[in-house]
């Protein structure tokens, strides 16, 4: 990872503390400093997924949350059912919207 992009992804996951006011996004429970916190895809970020919808719905915000480190995969969602299709919609048109 470039330095800049390491700068966009601290950035990014601190915008989500923030926005999920510092409590994991699957548990509920309030982060603390001996936590491993972890940015967690909602959709994959996996080679098939990225080649079909981008790198810039993959990593949008909109697809990444704060959990802990066990916690992480719980928030997979599987972007042929309705859920991931819409949320893929939604990514798209805050792309759009930008």
């Amino acid at each position: 990872m470039k330095f800049y992009e390491r700068e966009r992804a601290i950035l990014l996951k601190q915008q989500i503390l923030r926005d999920q006011e510092g409590v994991c996004f699957v548990c509920g429970k309030a982060f603390t400093i001996h936590d491993q916190i972890q940015a967690a895809h909602r959709i994959c970020k996996s080679k098939v997924n990225l080649n079909k919808y981008g790198s810039d719905v993959i990593h949008h915000r909109l697809n990444l949350v704060c959990t802990h480190d066990i916690c992480n995969s719980a928030v997979l969602i599987n972007p042929e059912t309705q859920t991931g299709k819409d949320l893929i919609e939604e990514i798209k048109q805050a792309i759009e919207n930008q």
